[in-house]
């Protein structure tokens, strides 16, 4: 996670440059931009989505931009869109290959001019914005269809990420699964401490068409049929088809049993060795006060006496 943050924020994150998401459905490609957003300057401010194909194509415009009372039949207020609600932040247009062509002029007004029009309004207003756009569709063919716009597509393009689909980043499972399992463990109040090697082991050899998405999912279902343990296990997981092919069998990190402290102790590790064991800055790079910190690593066994430095 660390490493995540710290390489978005160095070449991305704090760059005010539109980026453009591109991956299969399900890849993460939210959590891609929540990312970013997080490693900004921008992070204290909104951040605001837009789901593109759910909008219908004659309200996009009074959703995105706003409107005025009484511009079209059912304006019975004025209303504040979605660029204004992230005012300061960051505006995250999801599967953007679906917008409609009228609608993608204005976008490429508001990226080039950082200006826009609320419905039945006159006079411009200003917008402090950065756009996150992501898409699971090939905009470059939709270019040559003329169903996209090609000025709009290279202005969104300044900055590509393709996050690859699960299934190509096996090593990534583990720790997913294991992040998904905390989570839907304390949404239920249910104490969950890990998931066993033969669940992971499970999951490993699965091929996941529906990609994270569909991890999470299993996830929460087992989490639902998790009982009498505090371990998931095989026996909590749906029937799955595997992909064996190419999977061995032996326990390597992305298939054996994981807990919470593996994964808090790798986050700890990470951050001192990017401070050079400063404990103080350690600290500060993940949100933790220094005593806490102290305690946290005493706790996990990570404490090295004179090779961690206890002052900045």
């Amino acid at each position: 996670m660390i490493i995540l943050s710290s390489l978005l924020k160095r070449y991305v994150a704090d760059s005010p440059v539109t980026v453009l998401i591109l991956g299969e459905s399900g890849t993460g490609k939210e959590l891609v931009a929540n990312a970013i957003f997080n490693a900004s300057s921008r992070n204290k401010k909104p951040f605001s989505t837009l789901n593109c194909p759910s909008i219908p194509e004659d309200l996009f415009e009074s959703e995105i931009f706003g409107h005025r009372r009484g511009s079209f039949t059912g304006a019975i207020e004025n209303r504040i869109g979605c660029v204004a609600s992230a005012e300061g932040g960051t505006l995250f247009l999801d599967e953007v290959g679906d917008l409609p062509l009228k609608s993608q002029a204005k976008i490429l007004r508001l990226l080039e001019q950082k200006t826009y029009l609320p419905v039945g309004e006159h006079v411009d207003k200003k917008a402090d914005v950065r756009i996150i756009a992501a898409t699971n569709q090939r905009l470059e063919e939709k270019v040559k269809q003329k169903q996209f716009r090609e000025d709009l597509y290279y202005r969104l393009n300044v900055c590509a990420i393709t996050v690859p689909p699960l299934r190509e980043r096996k090593e990534d499972i583990s720790l997913l699964a294991l992040y998904f399992a905390f989570r839907f463990g304390y949404q239920m109040s249910k104490i969950i401490e890990g998931i066993d090697d033969d669940a992971m082991l499970t999951l490993s050899k699965y091929d996941f068409p529906g990609n994270v998405r569909e991890l999470r999912n299993i996830i929460e279902s087992s989490i639902i049929h998790c009982k009498g343990s505090t371990v998931l296990r095989k026996k909590d997981l749906p029937e799955l088809n595997p992909v064996v092919a190419g999977v061995k069998e032996e326990k390597s990190l992305s298939t054996r049993a994981l807990t919470f402290s593996d994964l808090e102790k790798e986050l700890y590790e990470e951050a001192l060795a990017r401070t050079r064991n400063n404990v103080s800055a350690a600290a500060r790079l993940l949100g933790l006060s220094r005593g806490k910190l102290r305690r946290r690593l005493s706790d996990l066994g990570l404490s090295s006496g004179d090779q961690i430095q206890i002052d900045e």
